[in-house]
């Protein structure tokens, strides 16, 4: 089986983690040292300029984290904001901020294993052999070094030069280099291909490729070491450092290195690289008939290793910039793949033809059980001999790895012969339908399947809160395709939430004039420097959006409460590391309803207890439900939500989990409606199975009015036939209190201890993974919002003063 986001694959599914702060975290050192205050005048020389940002030129753009007073960089090309308190490179253009897709670049200096703690001391505008640099002075926190950096623009990027200064009596052995962070794609570097687990290794340069713009990093001389960094979402940051050297007492080091950005892909930028590296280059070229509409032209070395990929342009021509030696040149195309050997010589070029494989064909038509078309996801998986197919790059719905998404019920999926088997679906409320087929260039298969609706909720809709596409930066998914993904997994109402865009679906919604419903809100991810992750919806479109980077959580919820009343502000992922999780950069105590950190804020409505990269990890899961339990303990009525947090097509399952809300009928909109049910906490999260609760008759989040120590407690659990159930927990304050076994969906009673004002959630759990979610081992779960028992007769539950 192809995994999906293989280094073999350039549209890596993986979503690099979107970590946002300086280099060393508040909890690693010391708060910095008010930096020197700078020259007020800007310096300007030959086509350079460095200077401070007035409020009224901080750029814009989803990424941009720029404020008032940080320094803008720029060259003849490239535009670069440098954060004023830390020195730390925070965003990174060809002109255009909105295509601009860093995180941060810091400097390192590495003493034996570990980054040393450095304290900015000043921050300085000044002109240096005939241009503007920006100049960066720190001390390492022991006093033993004194670091100053230069940045400065160049032809295609910036020139980063670190000088390290031993202040002591003693030599000290040091690495120089970079932390950078990123957003999107995996890392790319020559003879490793595309990066997806965590890893050491030398390379000549390190990139990061987008489908608009690419960058890369490489030393003035020699290779880079990188340790490659993994979390839980994927990738999260490159360590690339040079090679360690020896410091005297009172004596200084230097090391430059070049970071540079380009419009266009991978090898845009590798030609770059190479060619500022002195690498004089060859070339590969050739044009082929690609039948459909996608293709790859990947270079491989002698041991394997991927060195370059190019996509050929739309009349089918590619050429390939290569350093001189024999590669394997492996076309991958709907029909399968073509390979052939080529040698590159230095400034010369490579003739290659290829012959792109003519697909085989599969045509589909998907119901429901009263015949009308139905939207669906199919899954291709190859029966051995035969792999799995990719059927296109995992950002767009006609075909994205080995997924295709049929939002119309009906078409035609192309792929190379061979026998497979589909699985067709419709979400987690309807059945699956697996079917094998064997296909040839010759002879298609037609593939009809009918889905049967497993249960239906009355009132009841799926919602995924936490959903992203193109307008997020770090996601190549069209407005139209994100919505054909939600049409093809029954989803019934979600959320645009675009990190720091506000995002609209509702044109892509007419756009389409599908026969089936998609309620959709506008909303928008607020993705702090260093706080976390927030939505909020509905938002208001058109209306501005508070100054994110300014702002710690308090002021932030009040600007955005202030800006789109009724607003719904979630808290994302609170536990993910290293450093996107607000219960832990807040350093939140939920139980206790403080936070060490000042600006902190309890003013959120939900949390996120299930987030779609935490599918394979339900130890994440746990972790997110003992905090929000310890909420619900402290009196704060936070409601529990899941959603996918999907940025791709492939691997993200969009809807999965996803929140069950009962929604009722009103004249107010349908955002406005799912939002105030779901504030009463009228809602359920789930993966598979869905729970219902009820506590002498009560549902969820109203109130029981106990009449002594023992209430009555019903769950119901519903499940589609390929769910696992296996059994279901009633939780009262944090605690299991009845456990009760089943071998797949039912009712279980049970009467429940109640010695205080106390609050009732039911799980449900299965065993066996979920068929559904290729890619991903993820086991079924369902959870209730609280039923909540007002044991004391006062009509309420736990007043303030509890």
């Amino acid at each position: 089986m192809i995994r999906l986001g293989s280094s073999r694959l350039p549209w890596a599914p993986i979503v690099a983690l979107l970590s946002v702060g300086i280099a060393l975290s508040p909890a690693a050192c010391p708060a910095p040292a008010k930096p020197v205050e700078a020259p007020a005048k800007p310096v300007a020389l030959n086509g350079t300029v460095v200077k401070k940002l007035e409020t009224s030129e901080v750029p814009h753009g989803s990424r941009v984290q720029a404020r008032p007073g940080d320094w803008l960089i720029s060259g003849p090309l490239v535009r670069a904001v440098v954060a004023a308190e830390s020195g730390a490179l925070l965003d990174f253009t060809v002109k255009d901020f909105r295509l601009d897709a860093l995180d941060e670049l810091s400097s390192v200096v590495v003493l034996g294993a570990m980054p040393a703690l450095l304290r900015p001391t000043g921050v300085v505008a000044e002109g240096v052999d005939g241009r503007a640099e920006l100049r960066v002075e720190r001390v390492s926190t022991d006093g033993r070094l004194r670091v100053t950096d230069r940045i400065a623009p160049a032809a295609g990027g910036l020139v980063l030069s670190t000088k390290v200064t031993n202040v002591t009596k003693d030599p000290v052995r040091v690495r120089i280099g970079d932390r950078l962070r990123w957003y999107g794609r995996l890392p790319f570097a020559p003879h490793q291909g595309y990066v997806e687990s965590a890893k050491r290794a030398a390379v000549d340069f390190l990139a990061r490729p987008g489908a608009r713009m690419s960058y890369a990093l490489f030393a003035d001389t020699g290779q880079l070491d990188v340790d490659f960094r993994v979390s839980l979402r994927g990738p999260t940051e490159q360590l690339a450092v040079g090679p360690e050297r020896e410091v005297l007492a009172g004596q200084s080091v230097e090391q430059r290195r070049h970071f540079v950005v380009t419009p266009g892909g991978l090898d845009a930028v590798a030609r770059l690289a190479w060619a500022a590296r002195g690498v004089r280059l060859g070339r590969a070229r050739g044009k082929v008939d690609l039948h459909e509409s996608w293709g790859l032209v990947e270079a491989y070395d002698a041991t394997g290793g991927l060195v370059s990929v190019v996509e050929p342009t739309a009349d089918g021509s590619f050429e390939l910039a290569l350093p001189p030696a024999s590669y394997r040149l492996e076309l991958r195309s709907p029909g399968g793949t073509d390979v052939q050997q080529a040698k590159v010589a230095a400034g010369e070029a490579a003739e290659v033809s290829f012959i792109a494989p003519a697909p085989a064909s599969v045509a589909y038509r998907v119901t429901d059980a009263n015949g009308d078309l139905l939207p669906a996801r199919l899954n291709f998986s190859g029966i051995a001999p035969t792999t799995d197919p990719v059927l296109g790059p995992p950002h767009l719905a006609a075909g994205a790895g080995n997924a295709s998404y049929a939002w119309t019920g009906e078409g035609r999926v192309a792929l190379p012969s061979g026998r497979y088997r589909v699985t067709v679906s419709h979400g987690i409320e309807y059945t699956l339908d697996e079917q094998e087929v064997e296909v040839s260039r010759s002879e298609g298969v037609v593939l009809r399947s009918t889905l049967k609706r497993a249960f239906e909720l009355p009132g009841v809709v799926g919602c995924d809160f936490h959903v992203h596409a193109e307008p997020s930066g770090d996601s190549d998914v069209p407005l139209e395709d994100r919505v054909q993904s939600l049409l093809s997994e029954g989803v019934g109402f979600a959320v645009a939430t675009d990190h720091n865009h506000v995002t609209d679906y509702s044109p892509a919604v007419r756009a389409l004039s599908s026969s089936r419903r998609l309620e959709t809100g506008i909303g928008v991810e607020l993705t702090t420097r260093d706080w976390g992750h927030f939505n909020a919806w509905p938002y208001p479109n058109g209306v501005e959006l508070p100054p994110i980077p300014d702002l710690a959580p308090r002021e932030l919820f009040q600007a955005v409460r202030q800006a789109a009343p009724g607003v719904v502000i979630q808290v994302n992922h609170p536990r993910m590391g290293p450093d996107i999780g607000y219960f832990d950069q807040a350093k939140l105590d939920p139980r206790a309803l403080t936070a060490e950190r000042e600006g902190a804020s309890f003013d959120f409505d939900t949390v996120e207890v299930y987030n779609g990269f935490e599918l394979p990890n339900p130890a994440e899961v746990e972790k997110n439900l003992s905090d929000w339990f310890a909420l619900l303990e402290a009196n704060k009525r936070v409601v529990a939500v899941g959603n996918s947090d999907s940025h791709q097509l492939s691997a993200q399952w969009v809807g999965y989990p996803r929140t069950m809300v009962t929604v009722p009928d009103g004249a107010e909109s349908f955002a406005v409606r799912v939002a105030t049910a779901l504030r009463a906490g009228h809602a359920t999260v789930s993966n598979g199975p869905v729970v219902e609760l009820a506590v002498e008759g009560k549902g969820l989040g109203e109130l029981v009015a106990a009449k002594g120590d023992r209430v009555h407690a019903r769950a119901v659990v519903h499940a589609a036939p390929w769910v696992d159930v296996t059994g279901v927990d009633f939780v009262v304050n944090g605690a299991i209190a009845e456990h009760a076994d089943l071998s797949g969906p039912g009712a279980v009673e049970r009467d429940l201890t109640v010695s205080r004002d106390s609050w009732v959630v039911a799980i449900a759990r299965g065993n066996a993974p979920l068929p559904i979610l290729f890619g991903i081992r993820a086991l079924p779960f369902g959870m209730t919002n609280p039923v909540y028992v007002d044991h004391d007769g006062d009509g309420e539950f736990r007043k303030a003063s509890q």
